[in-house]
């Protein structure tokens, strides 16, 4: 029973005071109240970010913030529940609270506790408990350098670990720290989807169209594993997603807000993960190409606001815990073990004694890599079995192409849907294909290769874009057959990773969790009423209200 409690108690005191601050941003800023959430998410960050970096200089008045913060989730709950909430905003909420529970029965299915690590697979690395390990040691007052073998705190970003720190008092007892820690990162995580529901608002997708994307995201093992397997990625890929929607701010929005946005967005997205720069930097020179970036003082106040949150960071990694660039080295250069120049010199040192025609055959190898025709590398099947299921399963852990499941039926359904698309979808739906394939082209020459484009090294904010292409597309199919395509993910899901993991997980937990088989089921039809209450929505563009009205909104019907 804990399982189910403490996810709806951390949900709530996670974003609760963010939420509250969030709605008094959307509204002064004339955001689209879809954003409510993915906002709330990024003050939330912020505030962890925050916390971290008092918890570094002293861990007393760190925990005395954590307590702050969860008395102020509670003033916050209170005064949420006397405003009320708008359709626009509750719904994407909702959804991403029901998704979390649903994933996280579907994890505790065999056991309670199981570490993330065993469920899905005989044995993956340790990267999902480091922010845990960062947390913990700076919460307990050590320090924090050399966080465990040859790798040092610097090597990774920390906003995860500030976010966590923000509710670490729940965890009162040592036998509840693991279970505290996990929902925290997989709340964390669920920033994807309020993200993907915001793009897919400001793509102009209509409800159904929205909903057949959501859908097939969530039903996508690639969103089940990433998002309870909690490292940084996907909420990296959320800020990512923020950073392009507030790049480009809707007709009514306030430009300098947006743009203040953006910039806040997309340093939180490189503060969570690093391989968000191969989704950011291509966004943002595409944005430039196309003239969408004024020389202005919004321009300057996102840029500004991105510099002040990377430079504290940057002179963590430089001056206290350096060099922190191991993962730039091993991922640009392929150098693995600990070395101690500077990147930079470590990858032109590479590239120089590499000759050119080796060069060449590891990026068309990332290139086959990242379109999924190239085998899976050694490491990722190690210890695993080898039976078609798991094979599948390890494939769309680490393929693109195959991590889109069943929406890959879109490619088919694309060229139908652009003959039928009125000017405003091709353009907005065409210009996410165009930056989906910059960025995997981006991503392809920068990592060192052969065929290291694999999910895992990337921007998974990739992933995400081409299920709202994908989507697009297939929305305009006859409701039949979205409804097939939809059962058809949902077979994947459970043949896959549901059921088809079980055997893996048993190696830890023998037996099955009767609550958690009850909720698996009950979580999953709640998802699906919220999906088509999302689907079944009439299709206004909201605003929020001006400044001084509570809970009035302006609404403006398609001409």
């Amino acid at each position: 029973m804990i399982a189910p409690v403490a996810y709806a108690t951390e949900f709530l005191l996670l974003l609760a005071p963010g939420y509250a601050v969030a709605r008094a941003v959307v509204r002064r800023s004339n955001f689209d109240l879809a954003a409510t959430p993915l906002v709330a998410y990024a003050i939330t960050a912020l505030a962890g970010y925050a916390a971290f970096w008092i918890y570094l200089w002293n861990p007393l008045a760190g925990r005395a913030v954590s307590v702050g913060w969860i008395a102020a989730a509670l003033v916050a709950l209170v005064l949420l529940a006397r405003g009320g909430f708008a359709r626009e905003e509750a719904l994407p909420l909702a959804l991403t609270f029901l998704t979390g529970l649903f994933y996280l029965a579907v994890l505790y299915l065999p056991s309670t506790g199981i570490p993330a690590a065993n469920r899905f697979f005989v044995l993956r690395p340790p990267d999902n408990i480091i922010p845990q390990l960062f947390a913990e040691r700076l919460y307990l007052g050590l320090d924090p350098r050399h966080l465990f073998g040859d790798w040092l705190s610097s090597d990774r970003p920390p906003l995860q670990t500030g976010i966590q720190l923000l509710i670490r008092p729940l965890a009162f007892a040592p036998q509840y720290t693991d279970v505290v820690y996990e929902i925290a990162g997989a709340v964390a995580q669920l920033a994807w989807l309020p993200a993907t529901w915001l793009l897919c608002v400001r793509a102009g997708l209509s409800p159904r169209g929205r909903a057949l994307v959501l859908a097939l995201a969530i039903l996508s093992g690639y969103c089940l594993y990433n998002t309870v397997y909690t490292w940084p990625k996907l909420l990296a890929a959320a800020f990512s997603l923020g950073a392009l929607v507030f790049a480009l701010p809707a007709p009514r929005a306030g430009r300098v807000a947006s743009f203040a946005c953006a910039g806040i967005c997309a340093a939180l997205a490189l503060l969570a993960h690093g391989g968000a720069v191969f989704f950011v930097f291509p966004a943002f020179a595409l944005l430039a190409a196309a003239r969408r970036l004024r020389l202005d003082r919004a321009l300057a106040l996102a840029v500004t606001s991105g510099v002040v949150l990377l430079v504290p960071w940057a002179a963590y990694q430089r001056f206290y815990d350096p060099p922190g660039d191991r993962l730039l080295k091993m991922h640009l250069a392929g150098i693995v073990p600990v070395d101690p120049r500077p990147a930079g010199r470590a990858i032109a040192e590479a590239y120089a004694r590499t000759p050119p025609s080796e060069i060449v055959r590891n990026k068309l190898a990332n290139v086959q890599t990242a379109f999924g025709a190239a085998p899976l590398m050694e490491a990722a099947t190690m210890s695993e079995p080898l039976g078609p299921i798991n094979v599948w399963r390890v494939r769309e852990r680490e393929h693109v192409t195959a991590a889109l499941g069943v929406a890959n039926l879109g490619w088919l359904a694309l060229p139908w849907w652009w003959r039928r698309a009125d000017r405003t979808a091709r353009r907005s739906v065409g210009a996410l294909l165009v930056l989906a394939l910059c960025s995997t082209a981006f991503w392809s020459v920068a990592l060192w290769g052969p065929g290291a484009t694999v999910t895992t090294h990337g921007a998974y904010a990739l992933v995400l874009i081409l299920f709202v292409v994908l989507g697009a597309a297939l929305a305009e199919l006859p409701a039949p057959l979205q409804h097939t395509i939809a059962g058809l993910a949902l077979a994947d899901l459970v043949v896959t990773w549901i059921a088809g993991s079980l055997p893996d997980a048993a190696r830890v937990a023998p037996s099955l969790d009767l609550l958690m088989l009850v909720l698996v089921p009950l979580a999953a039809t709640a998802v699906g009423i919220a999906l088509v209450r999302s689907a079944a929505e009439p299709q206004p563009a909201v605003v929020a209200a001006p400044p001084g009205d509570r809970r009035r909104t302006q609404v403006e019907r398609p001409s």
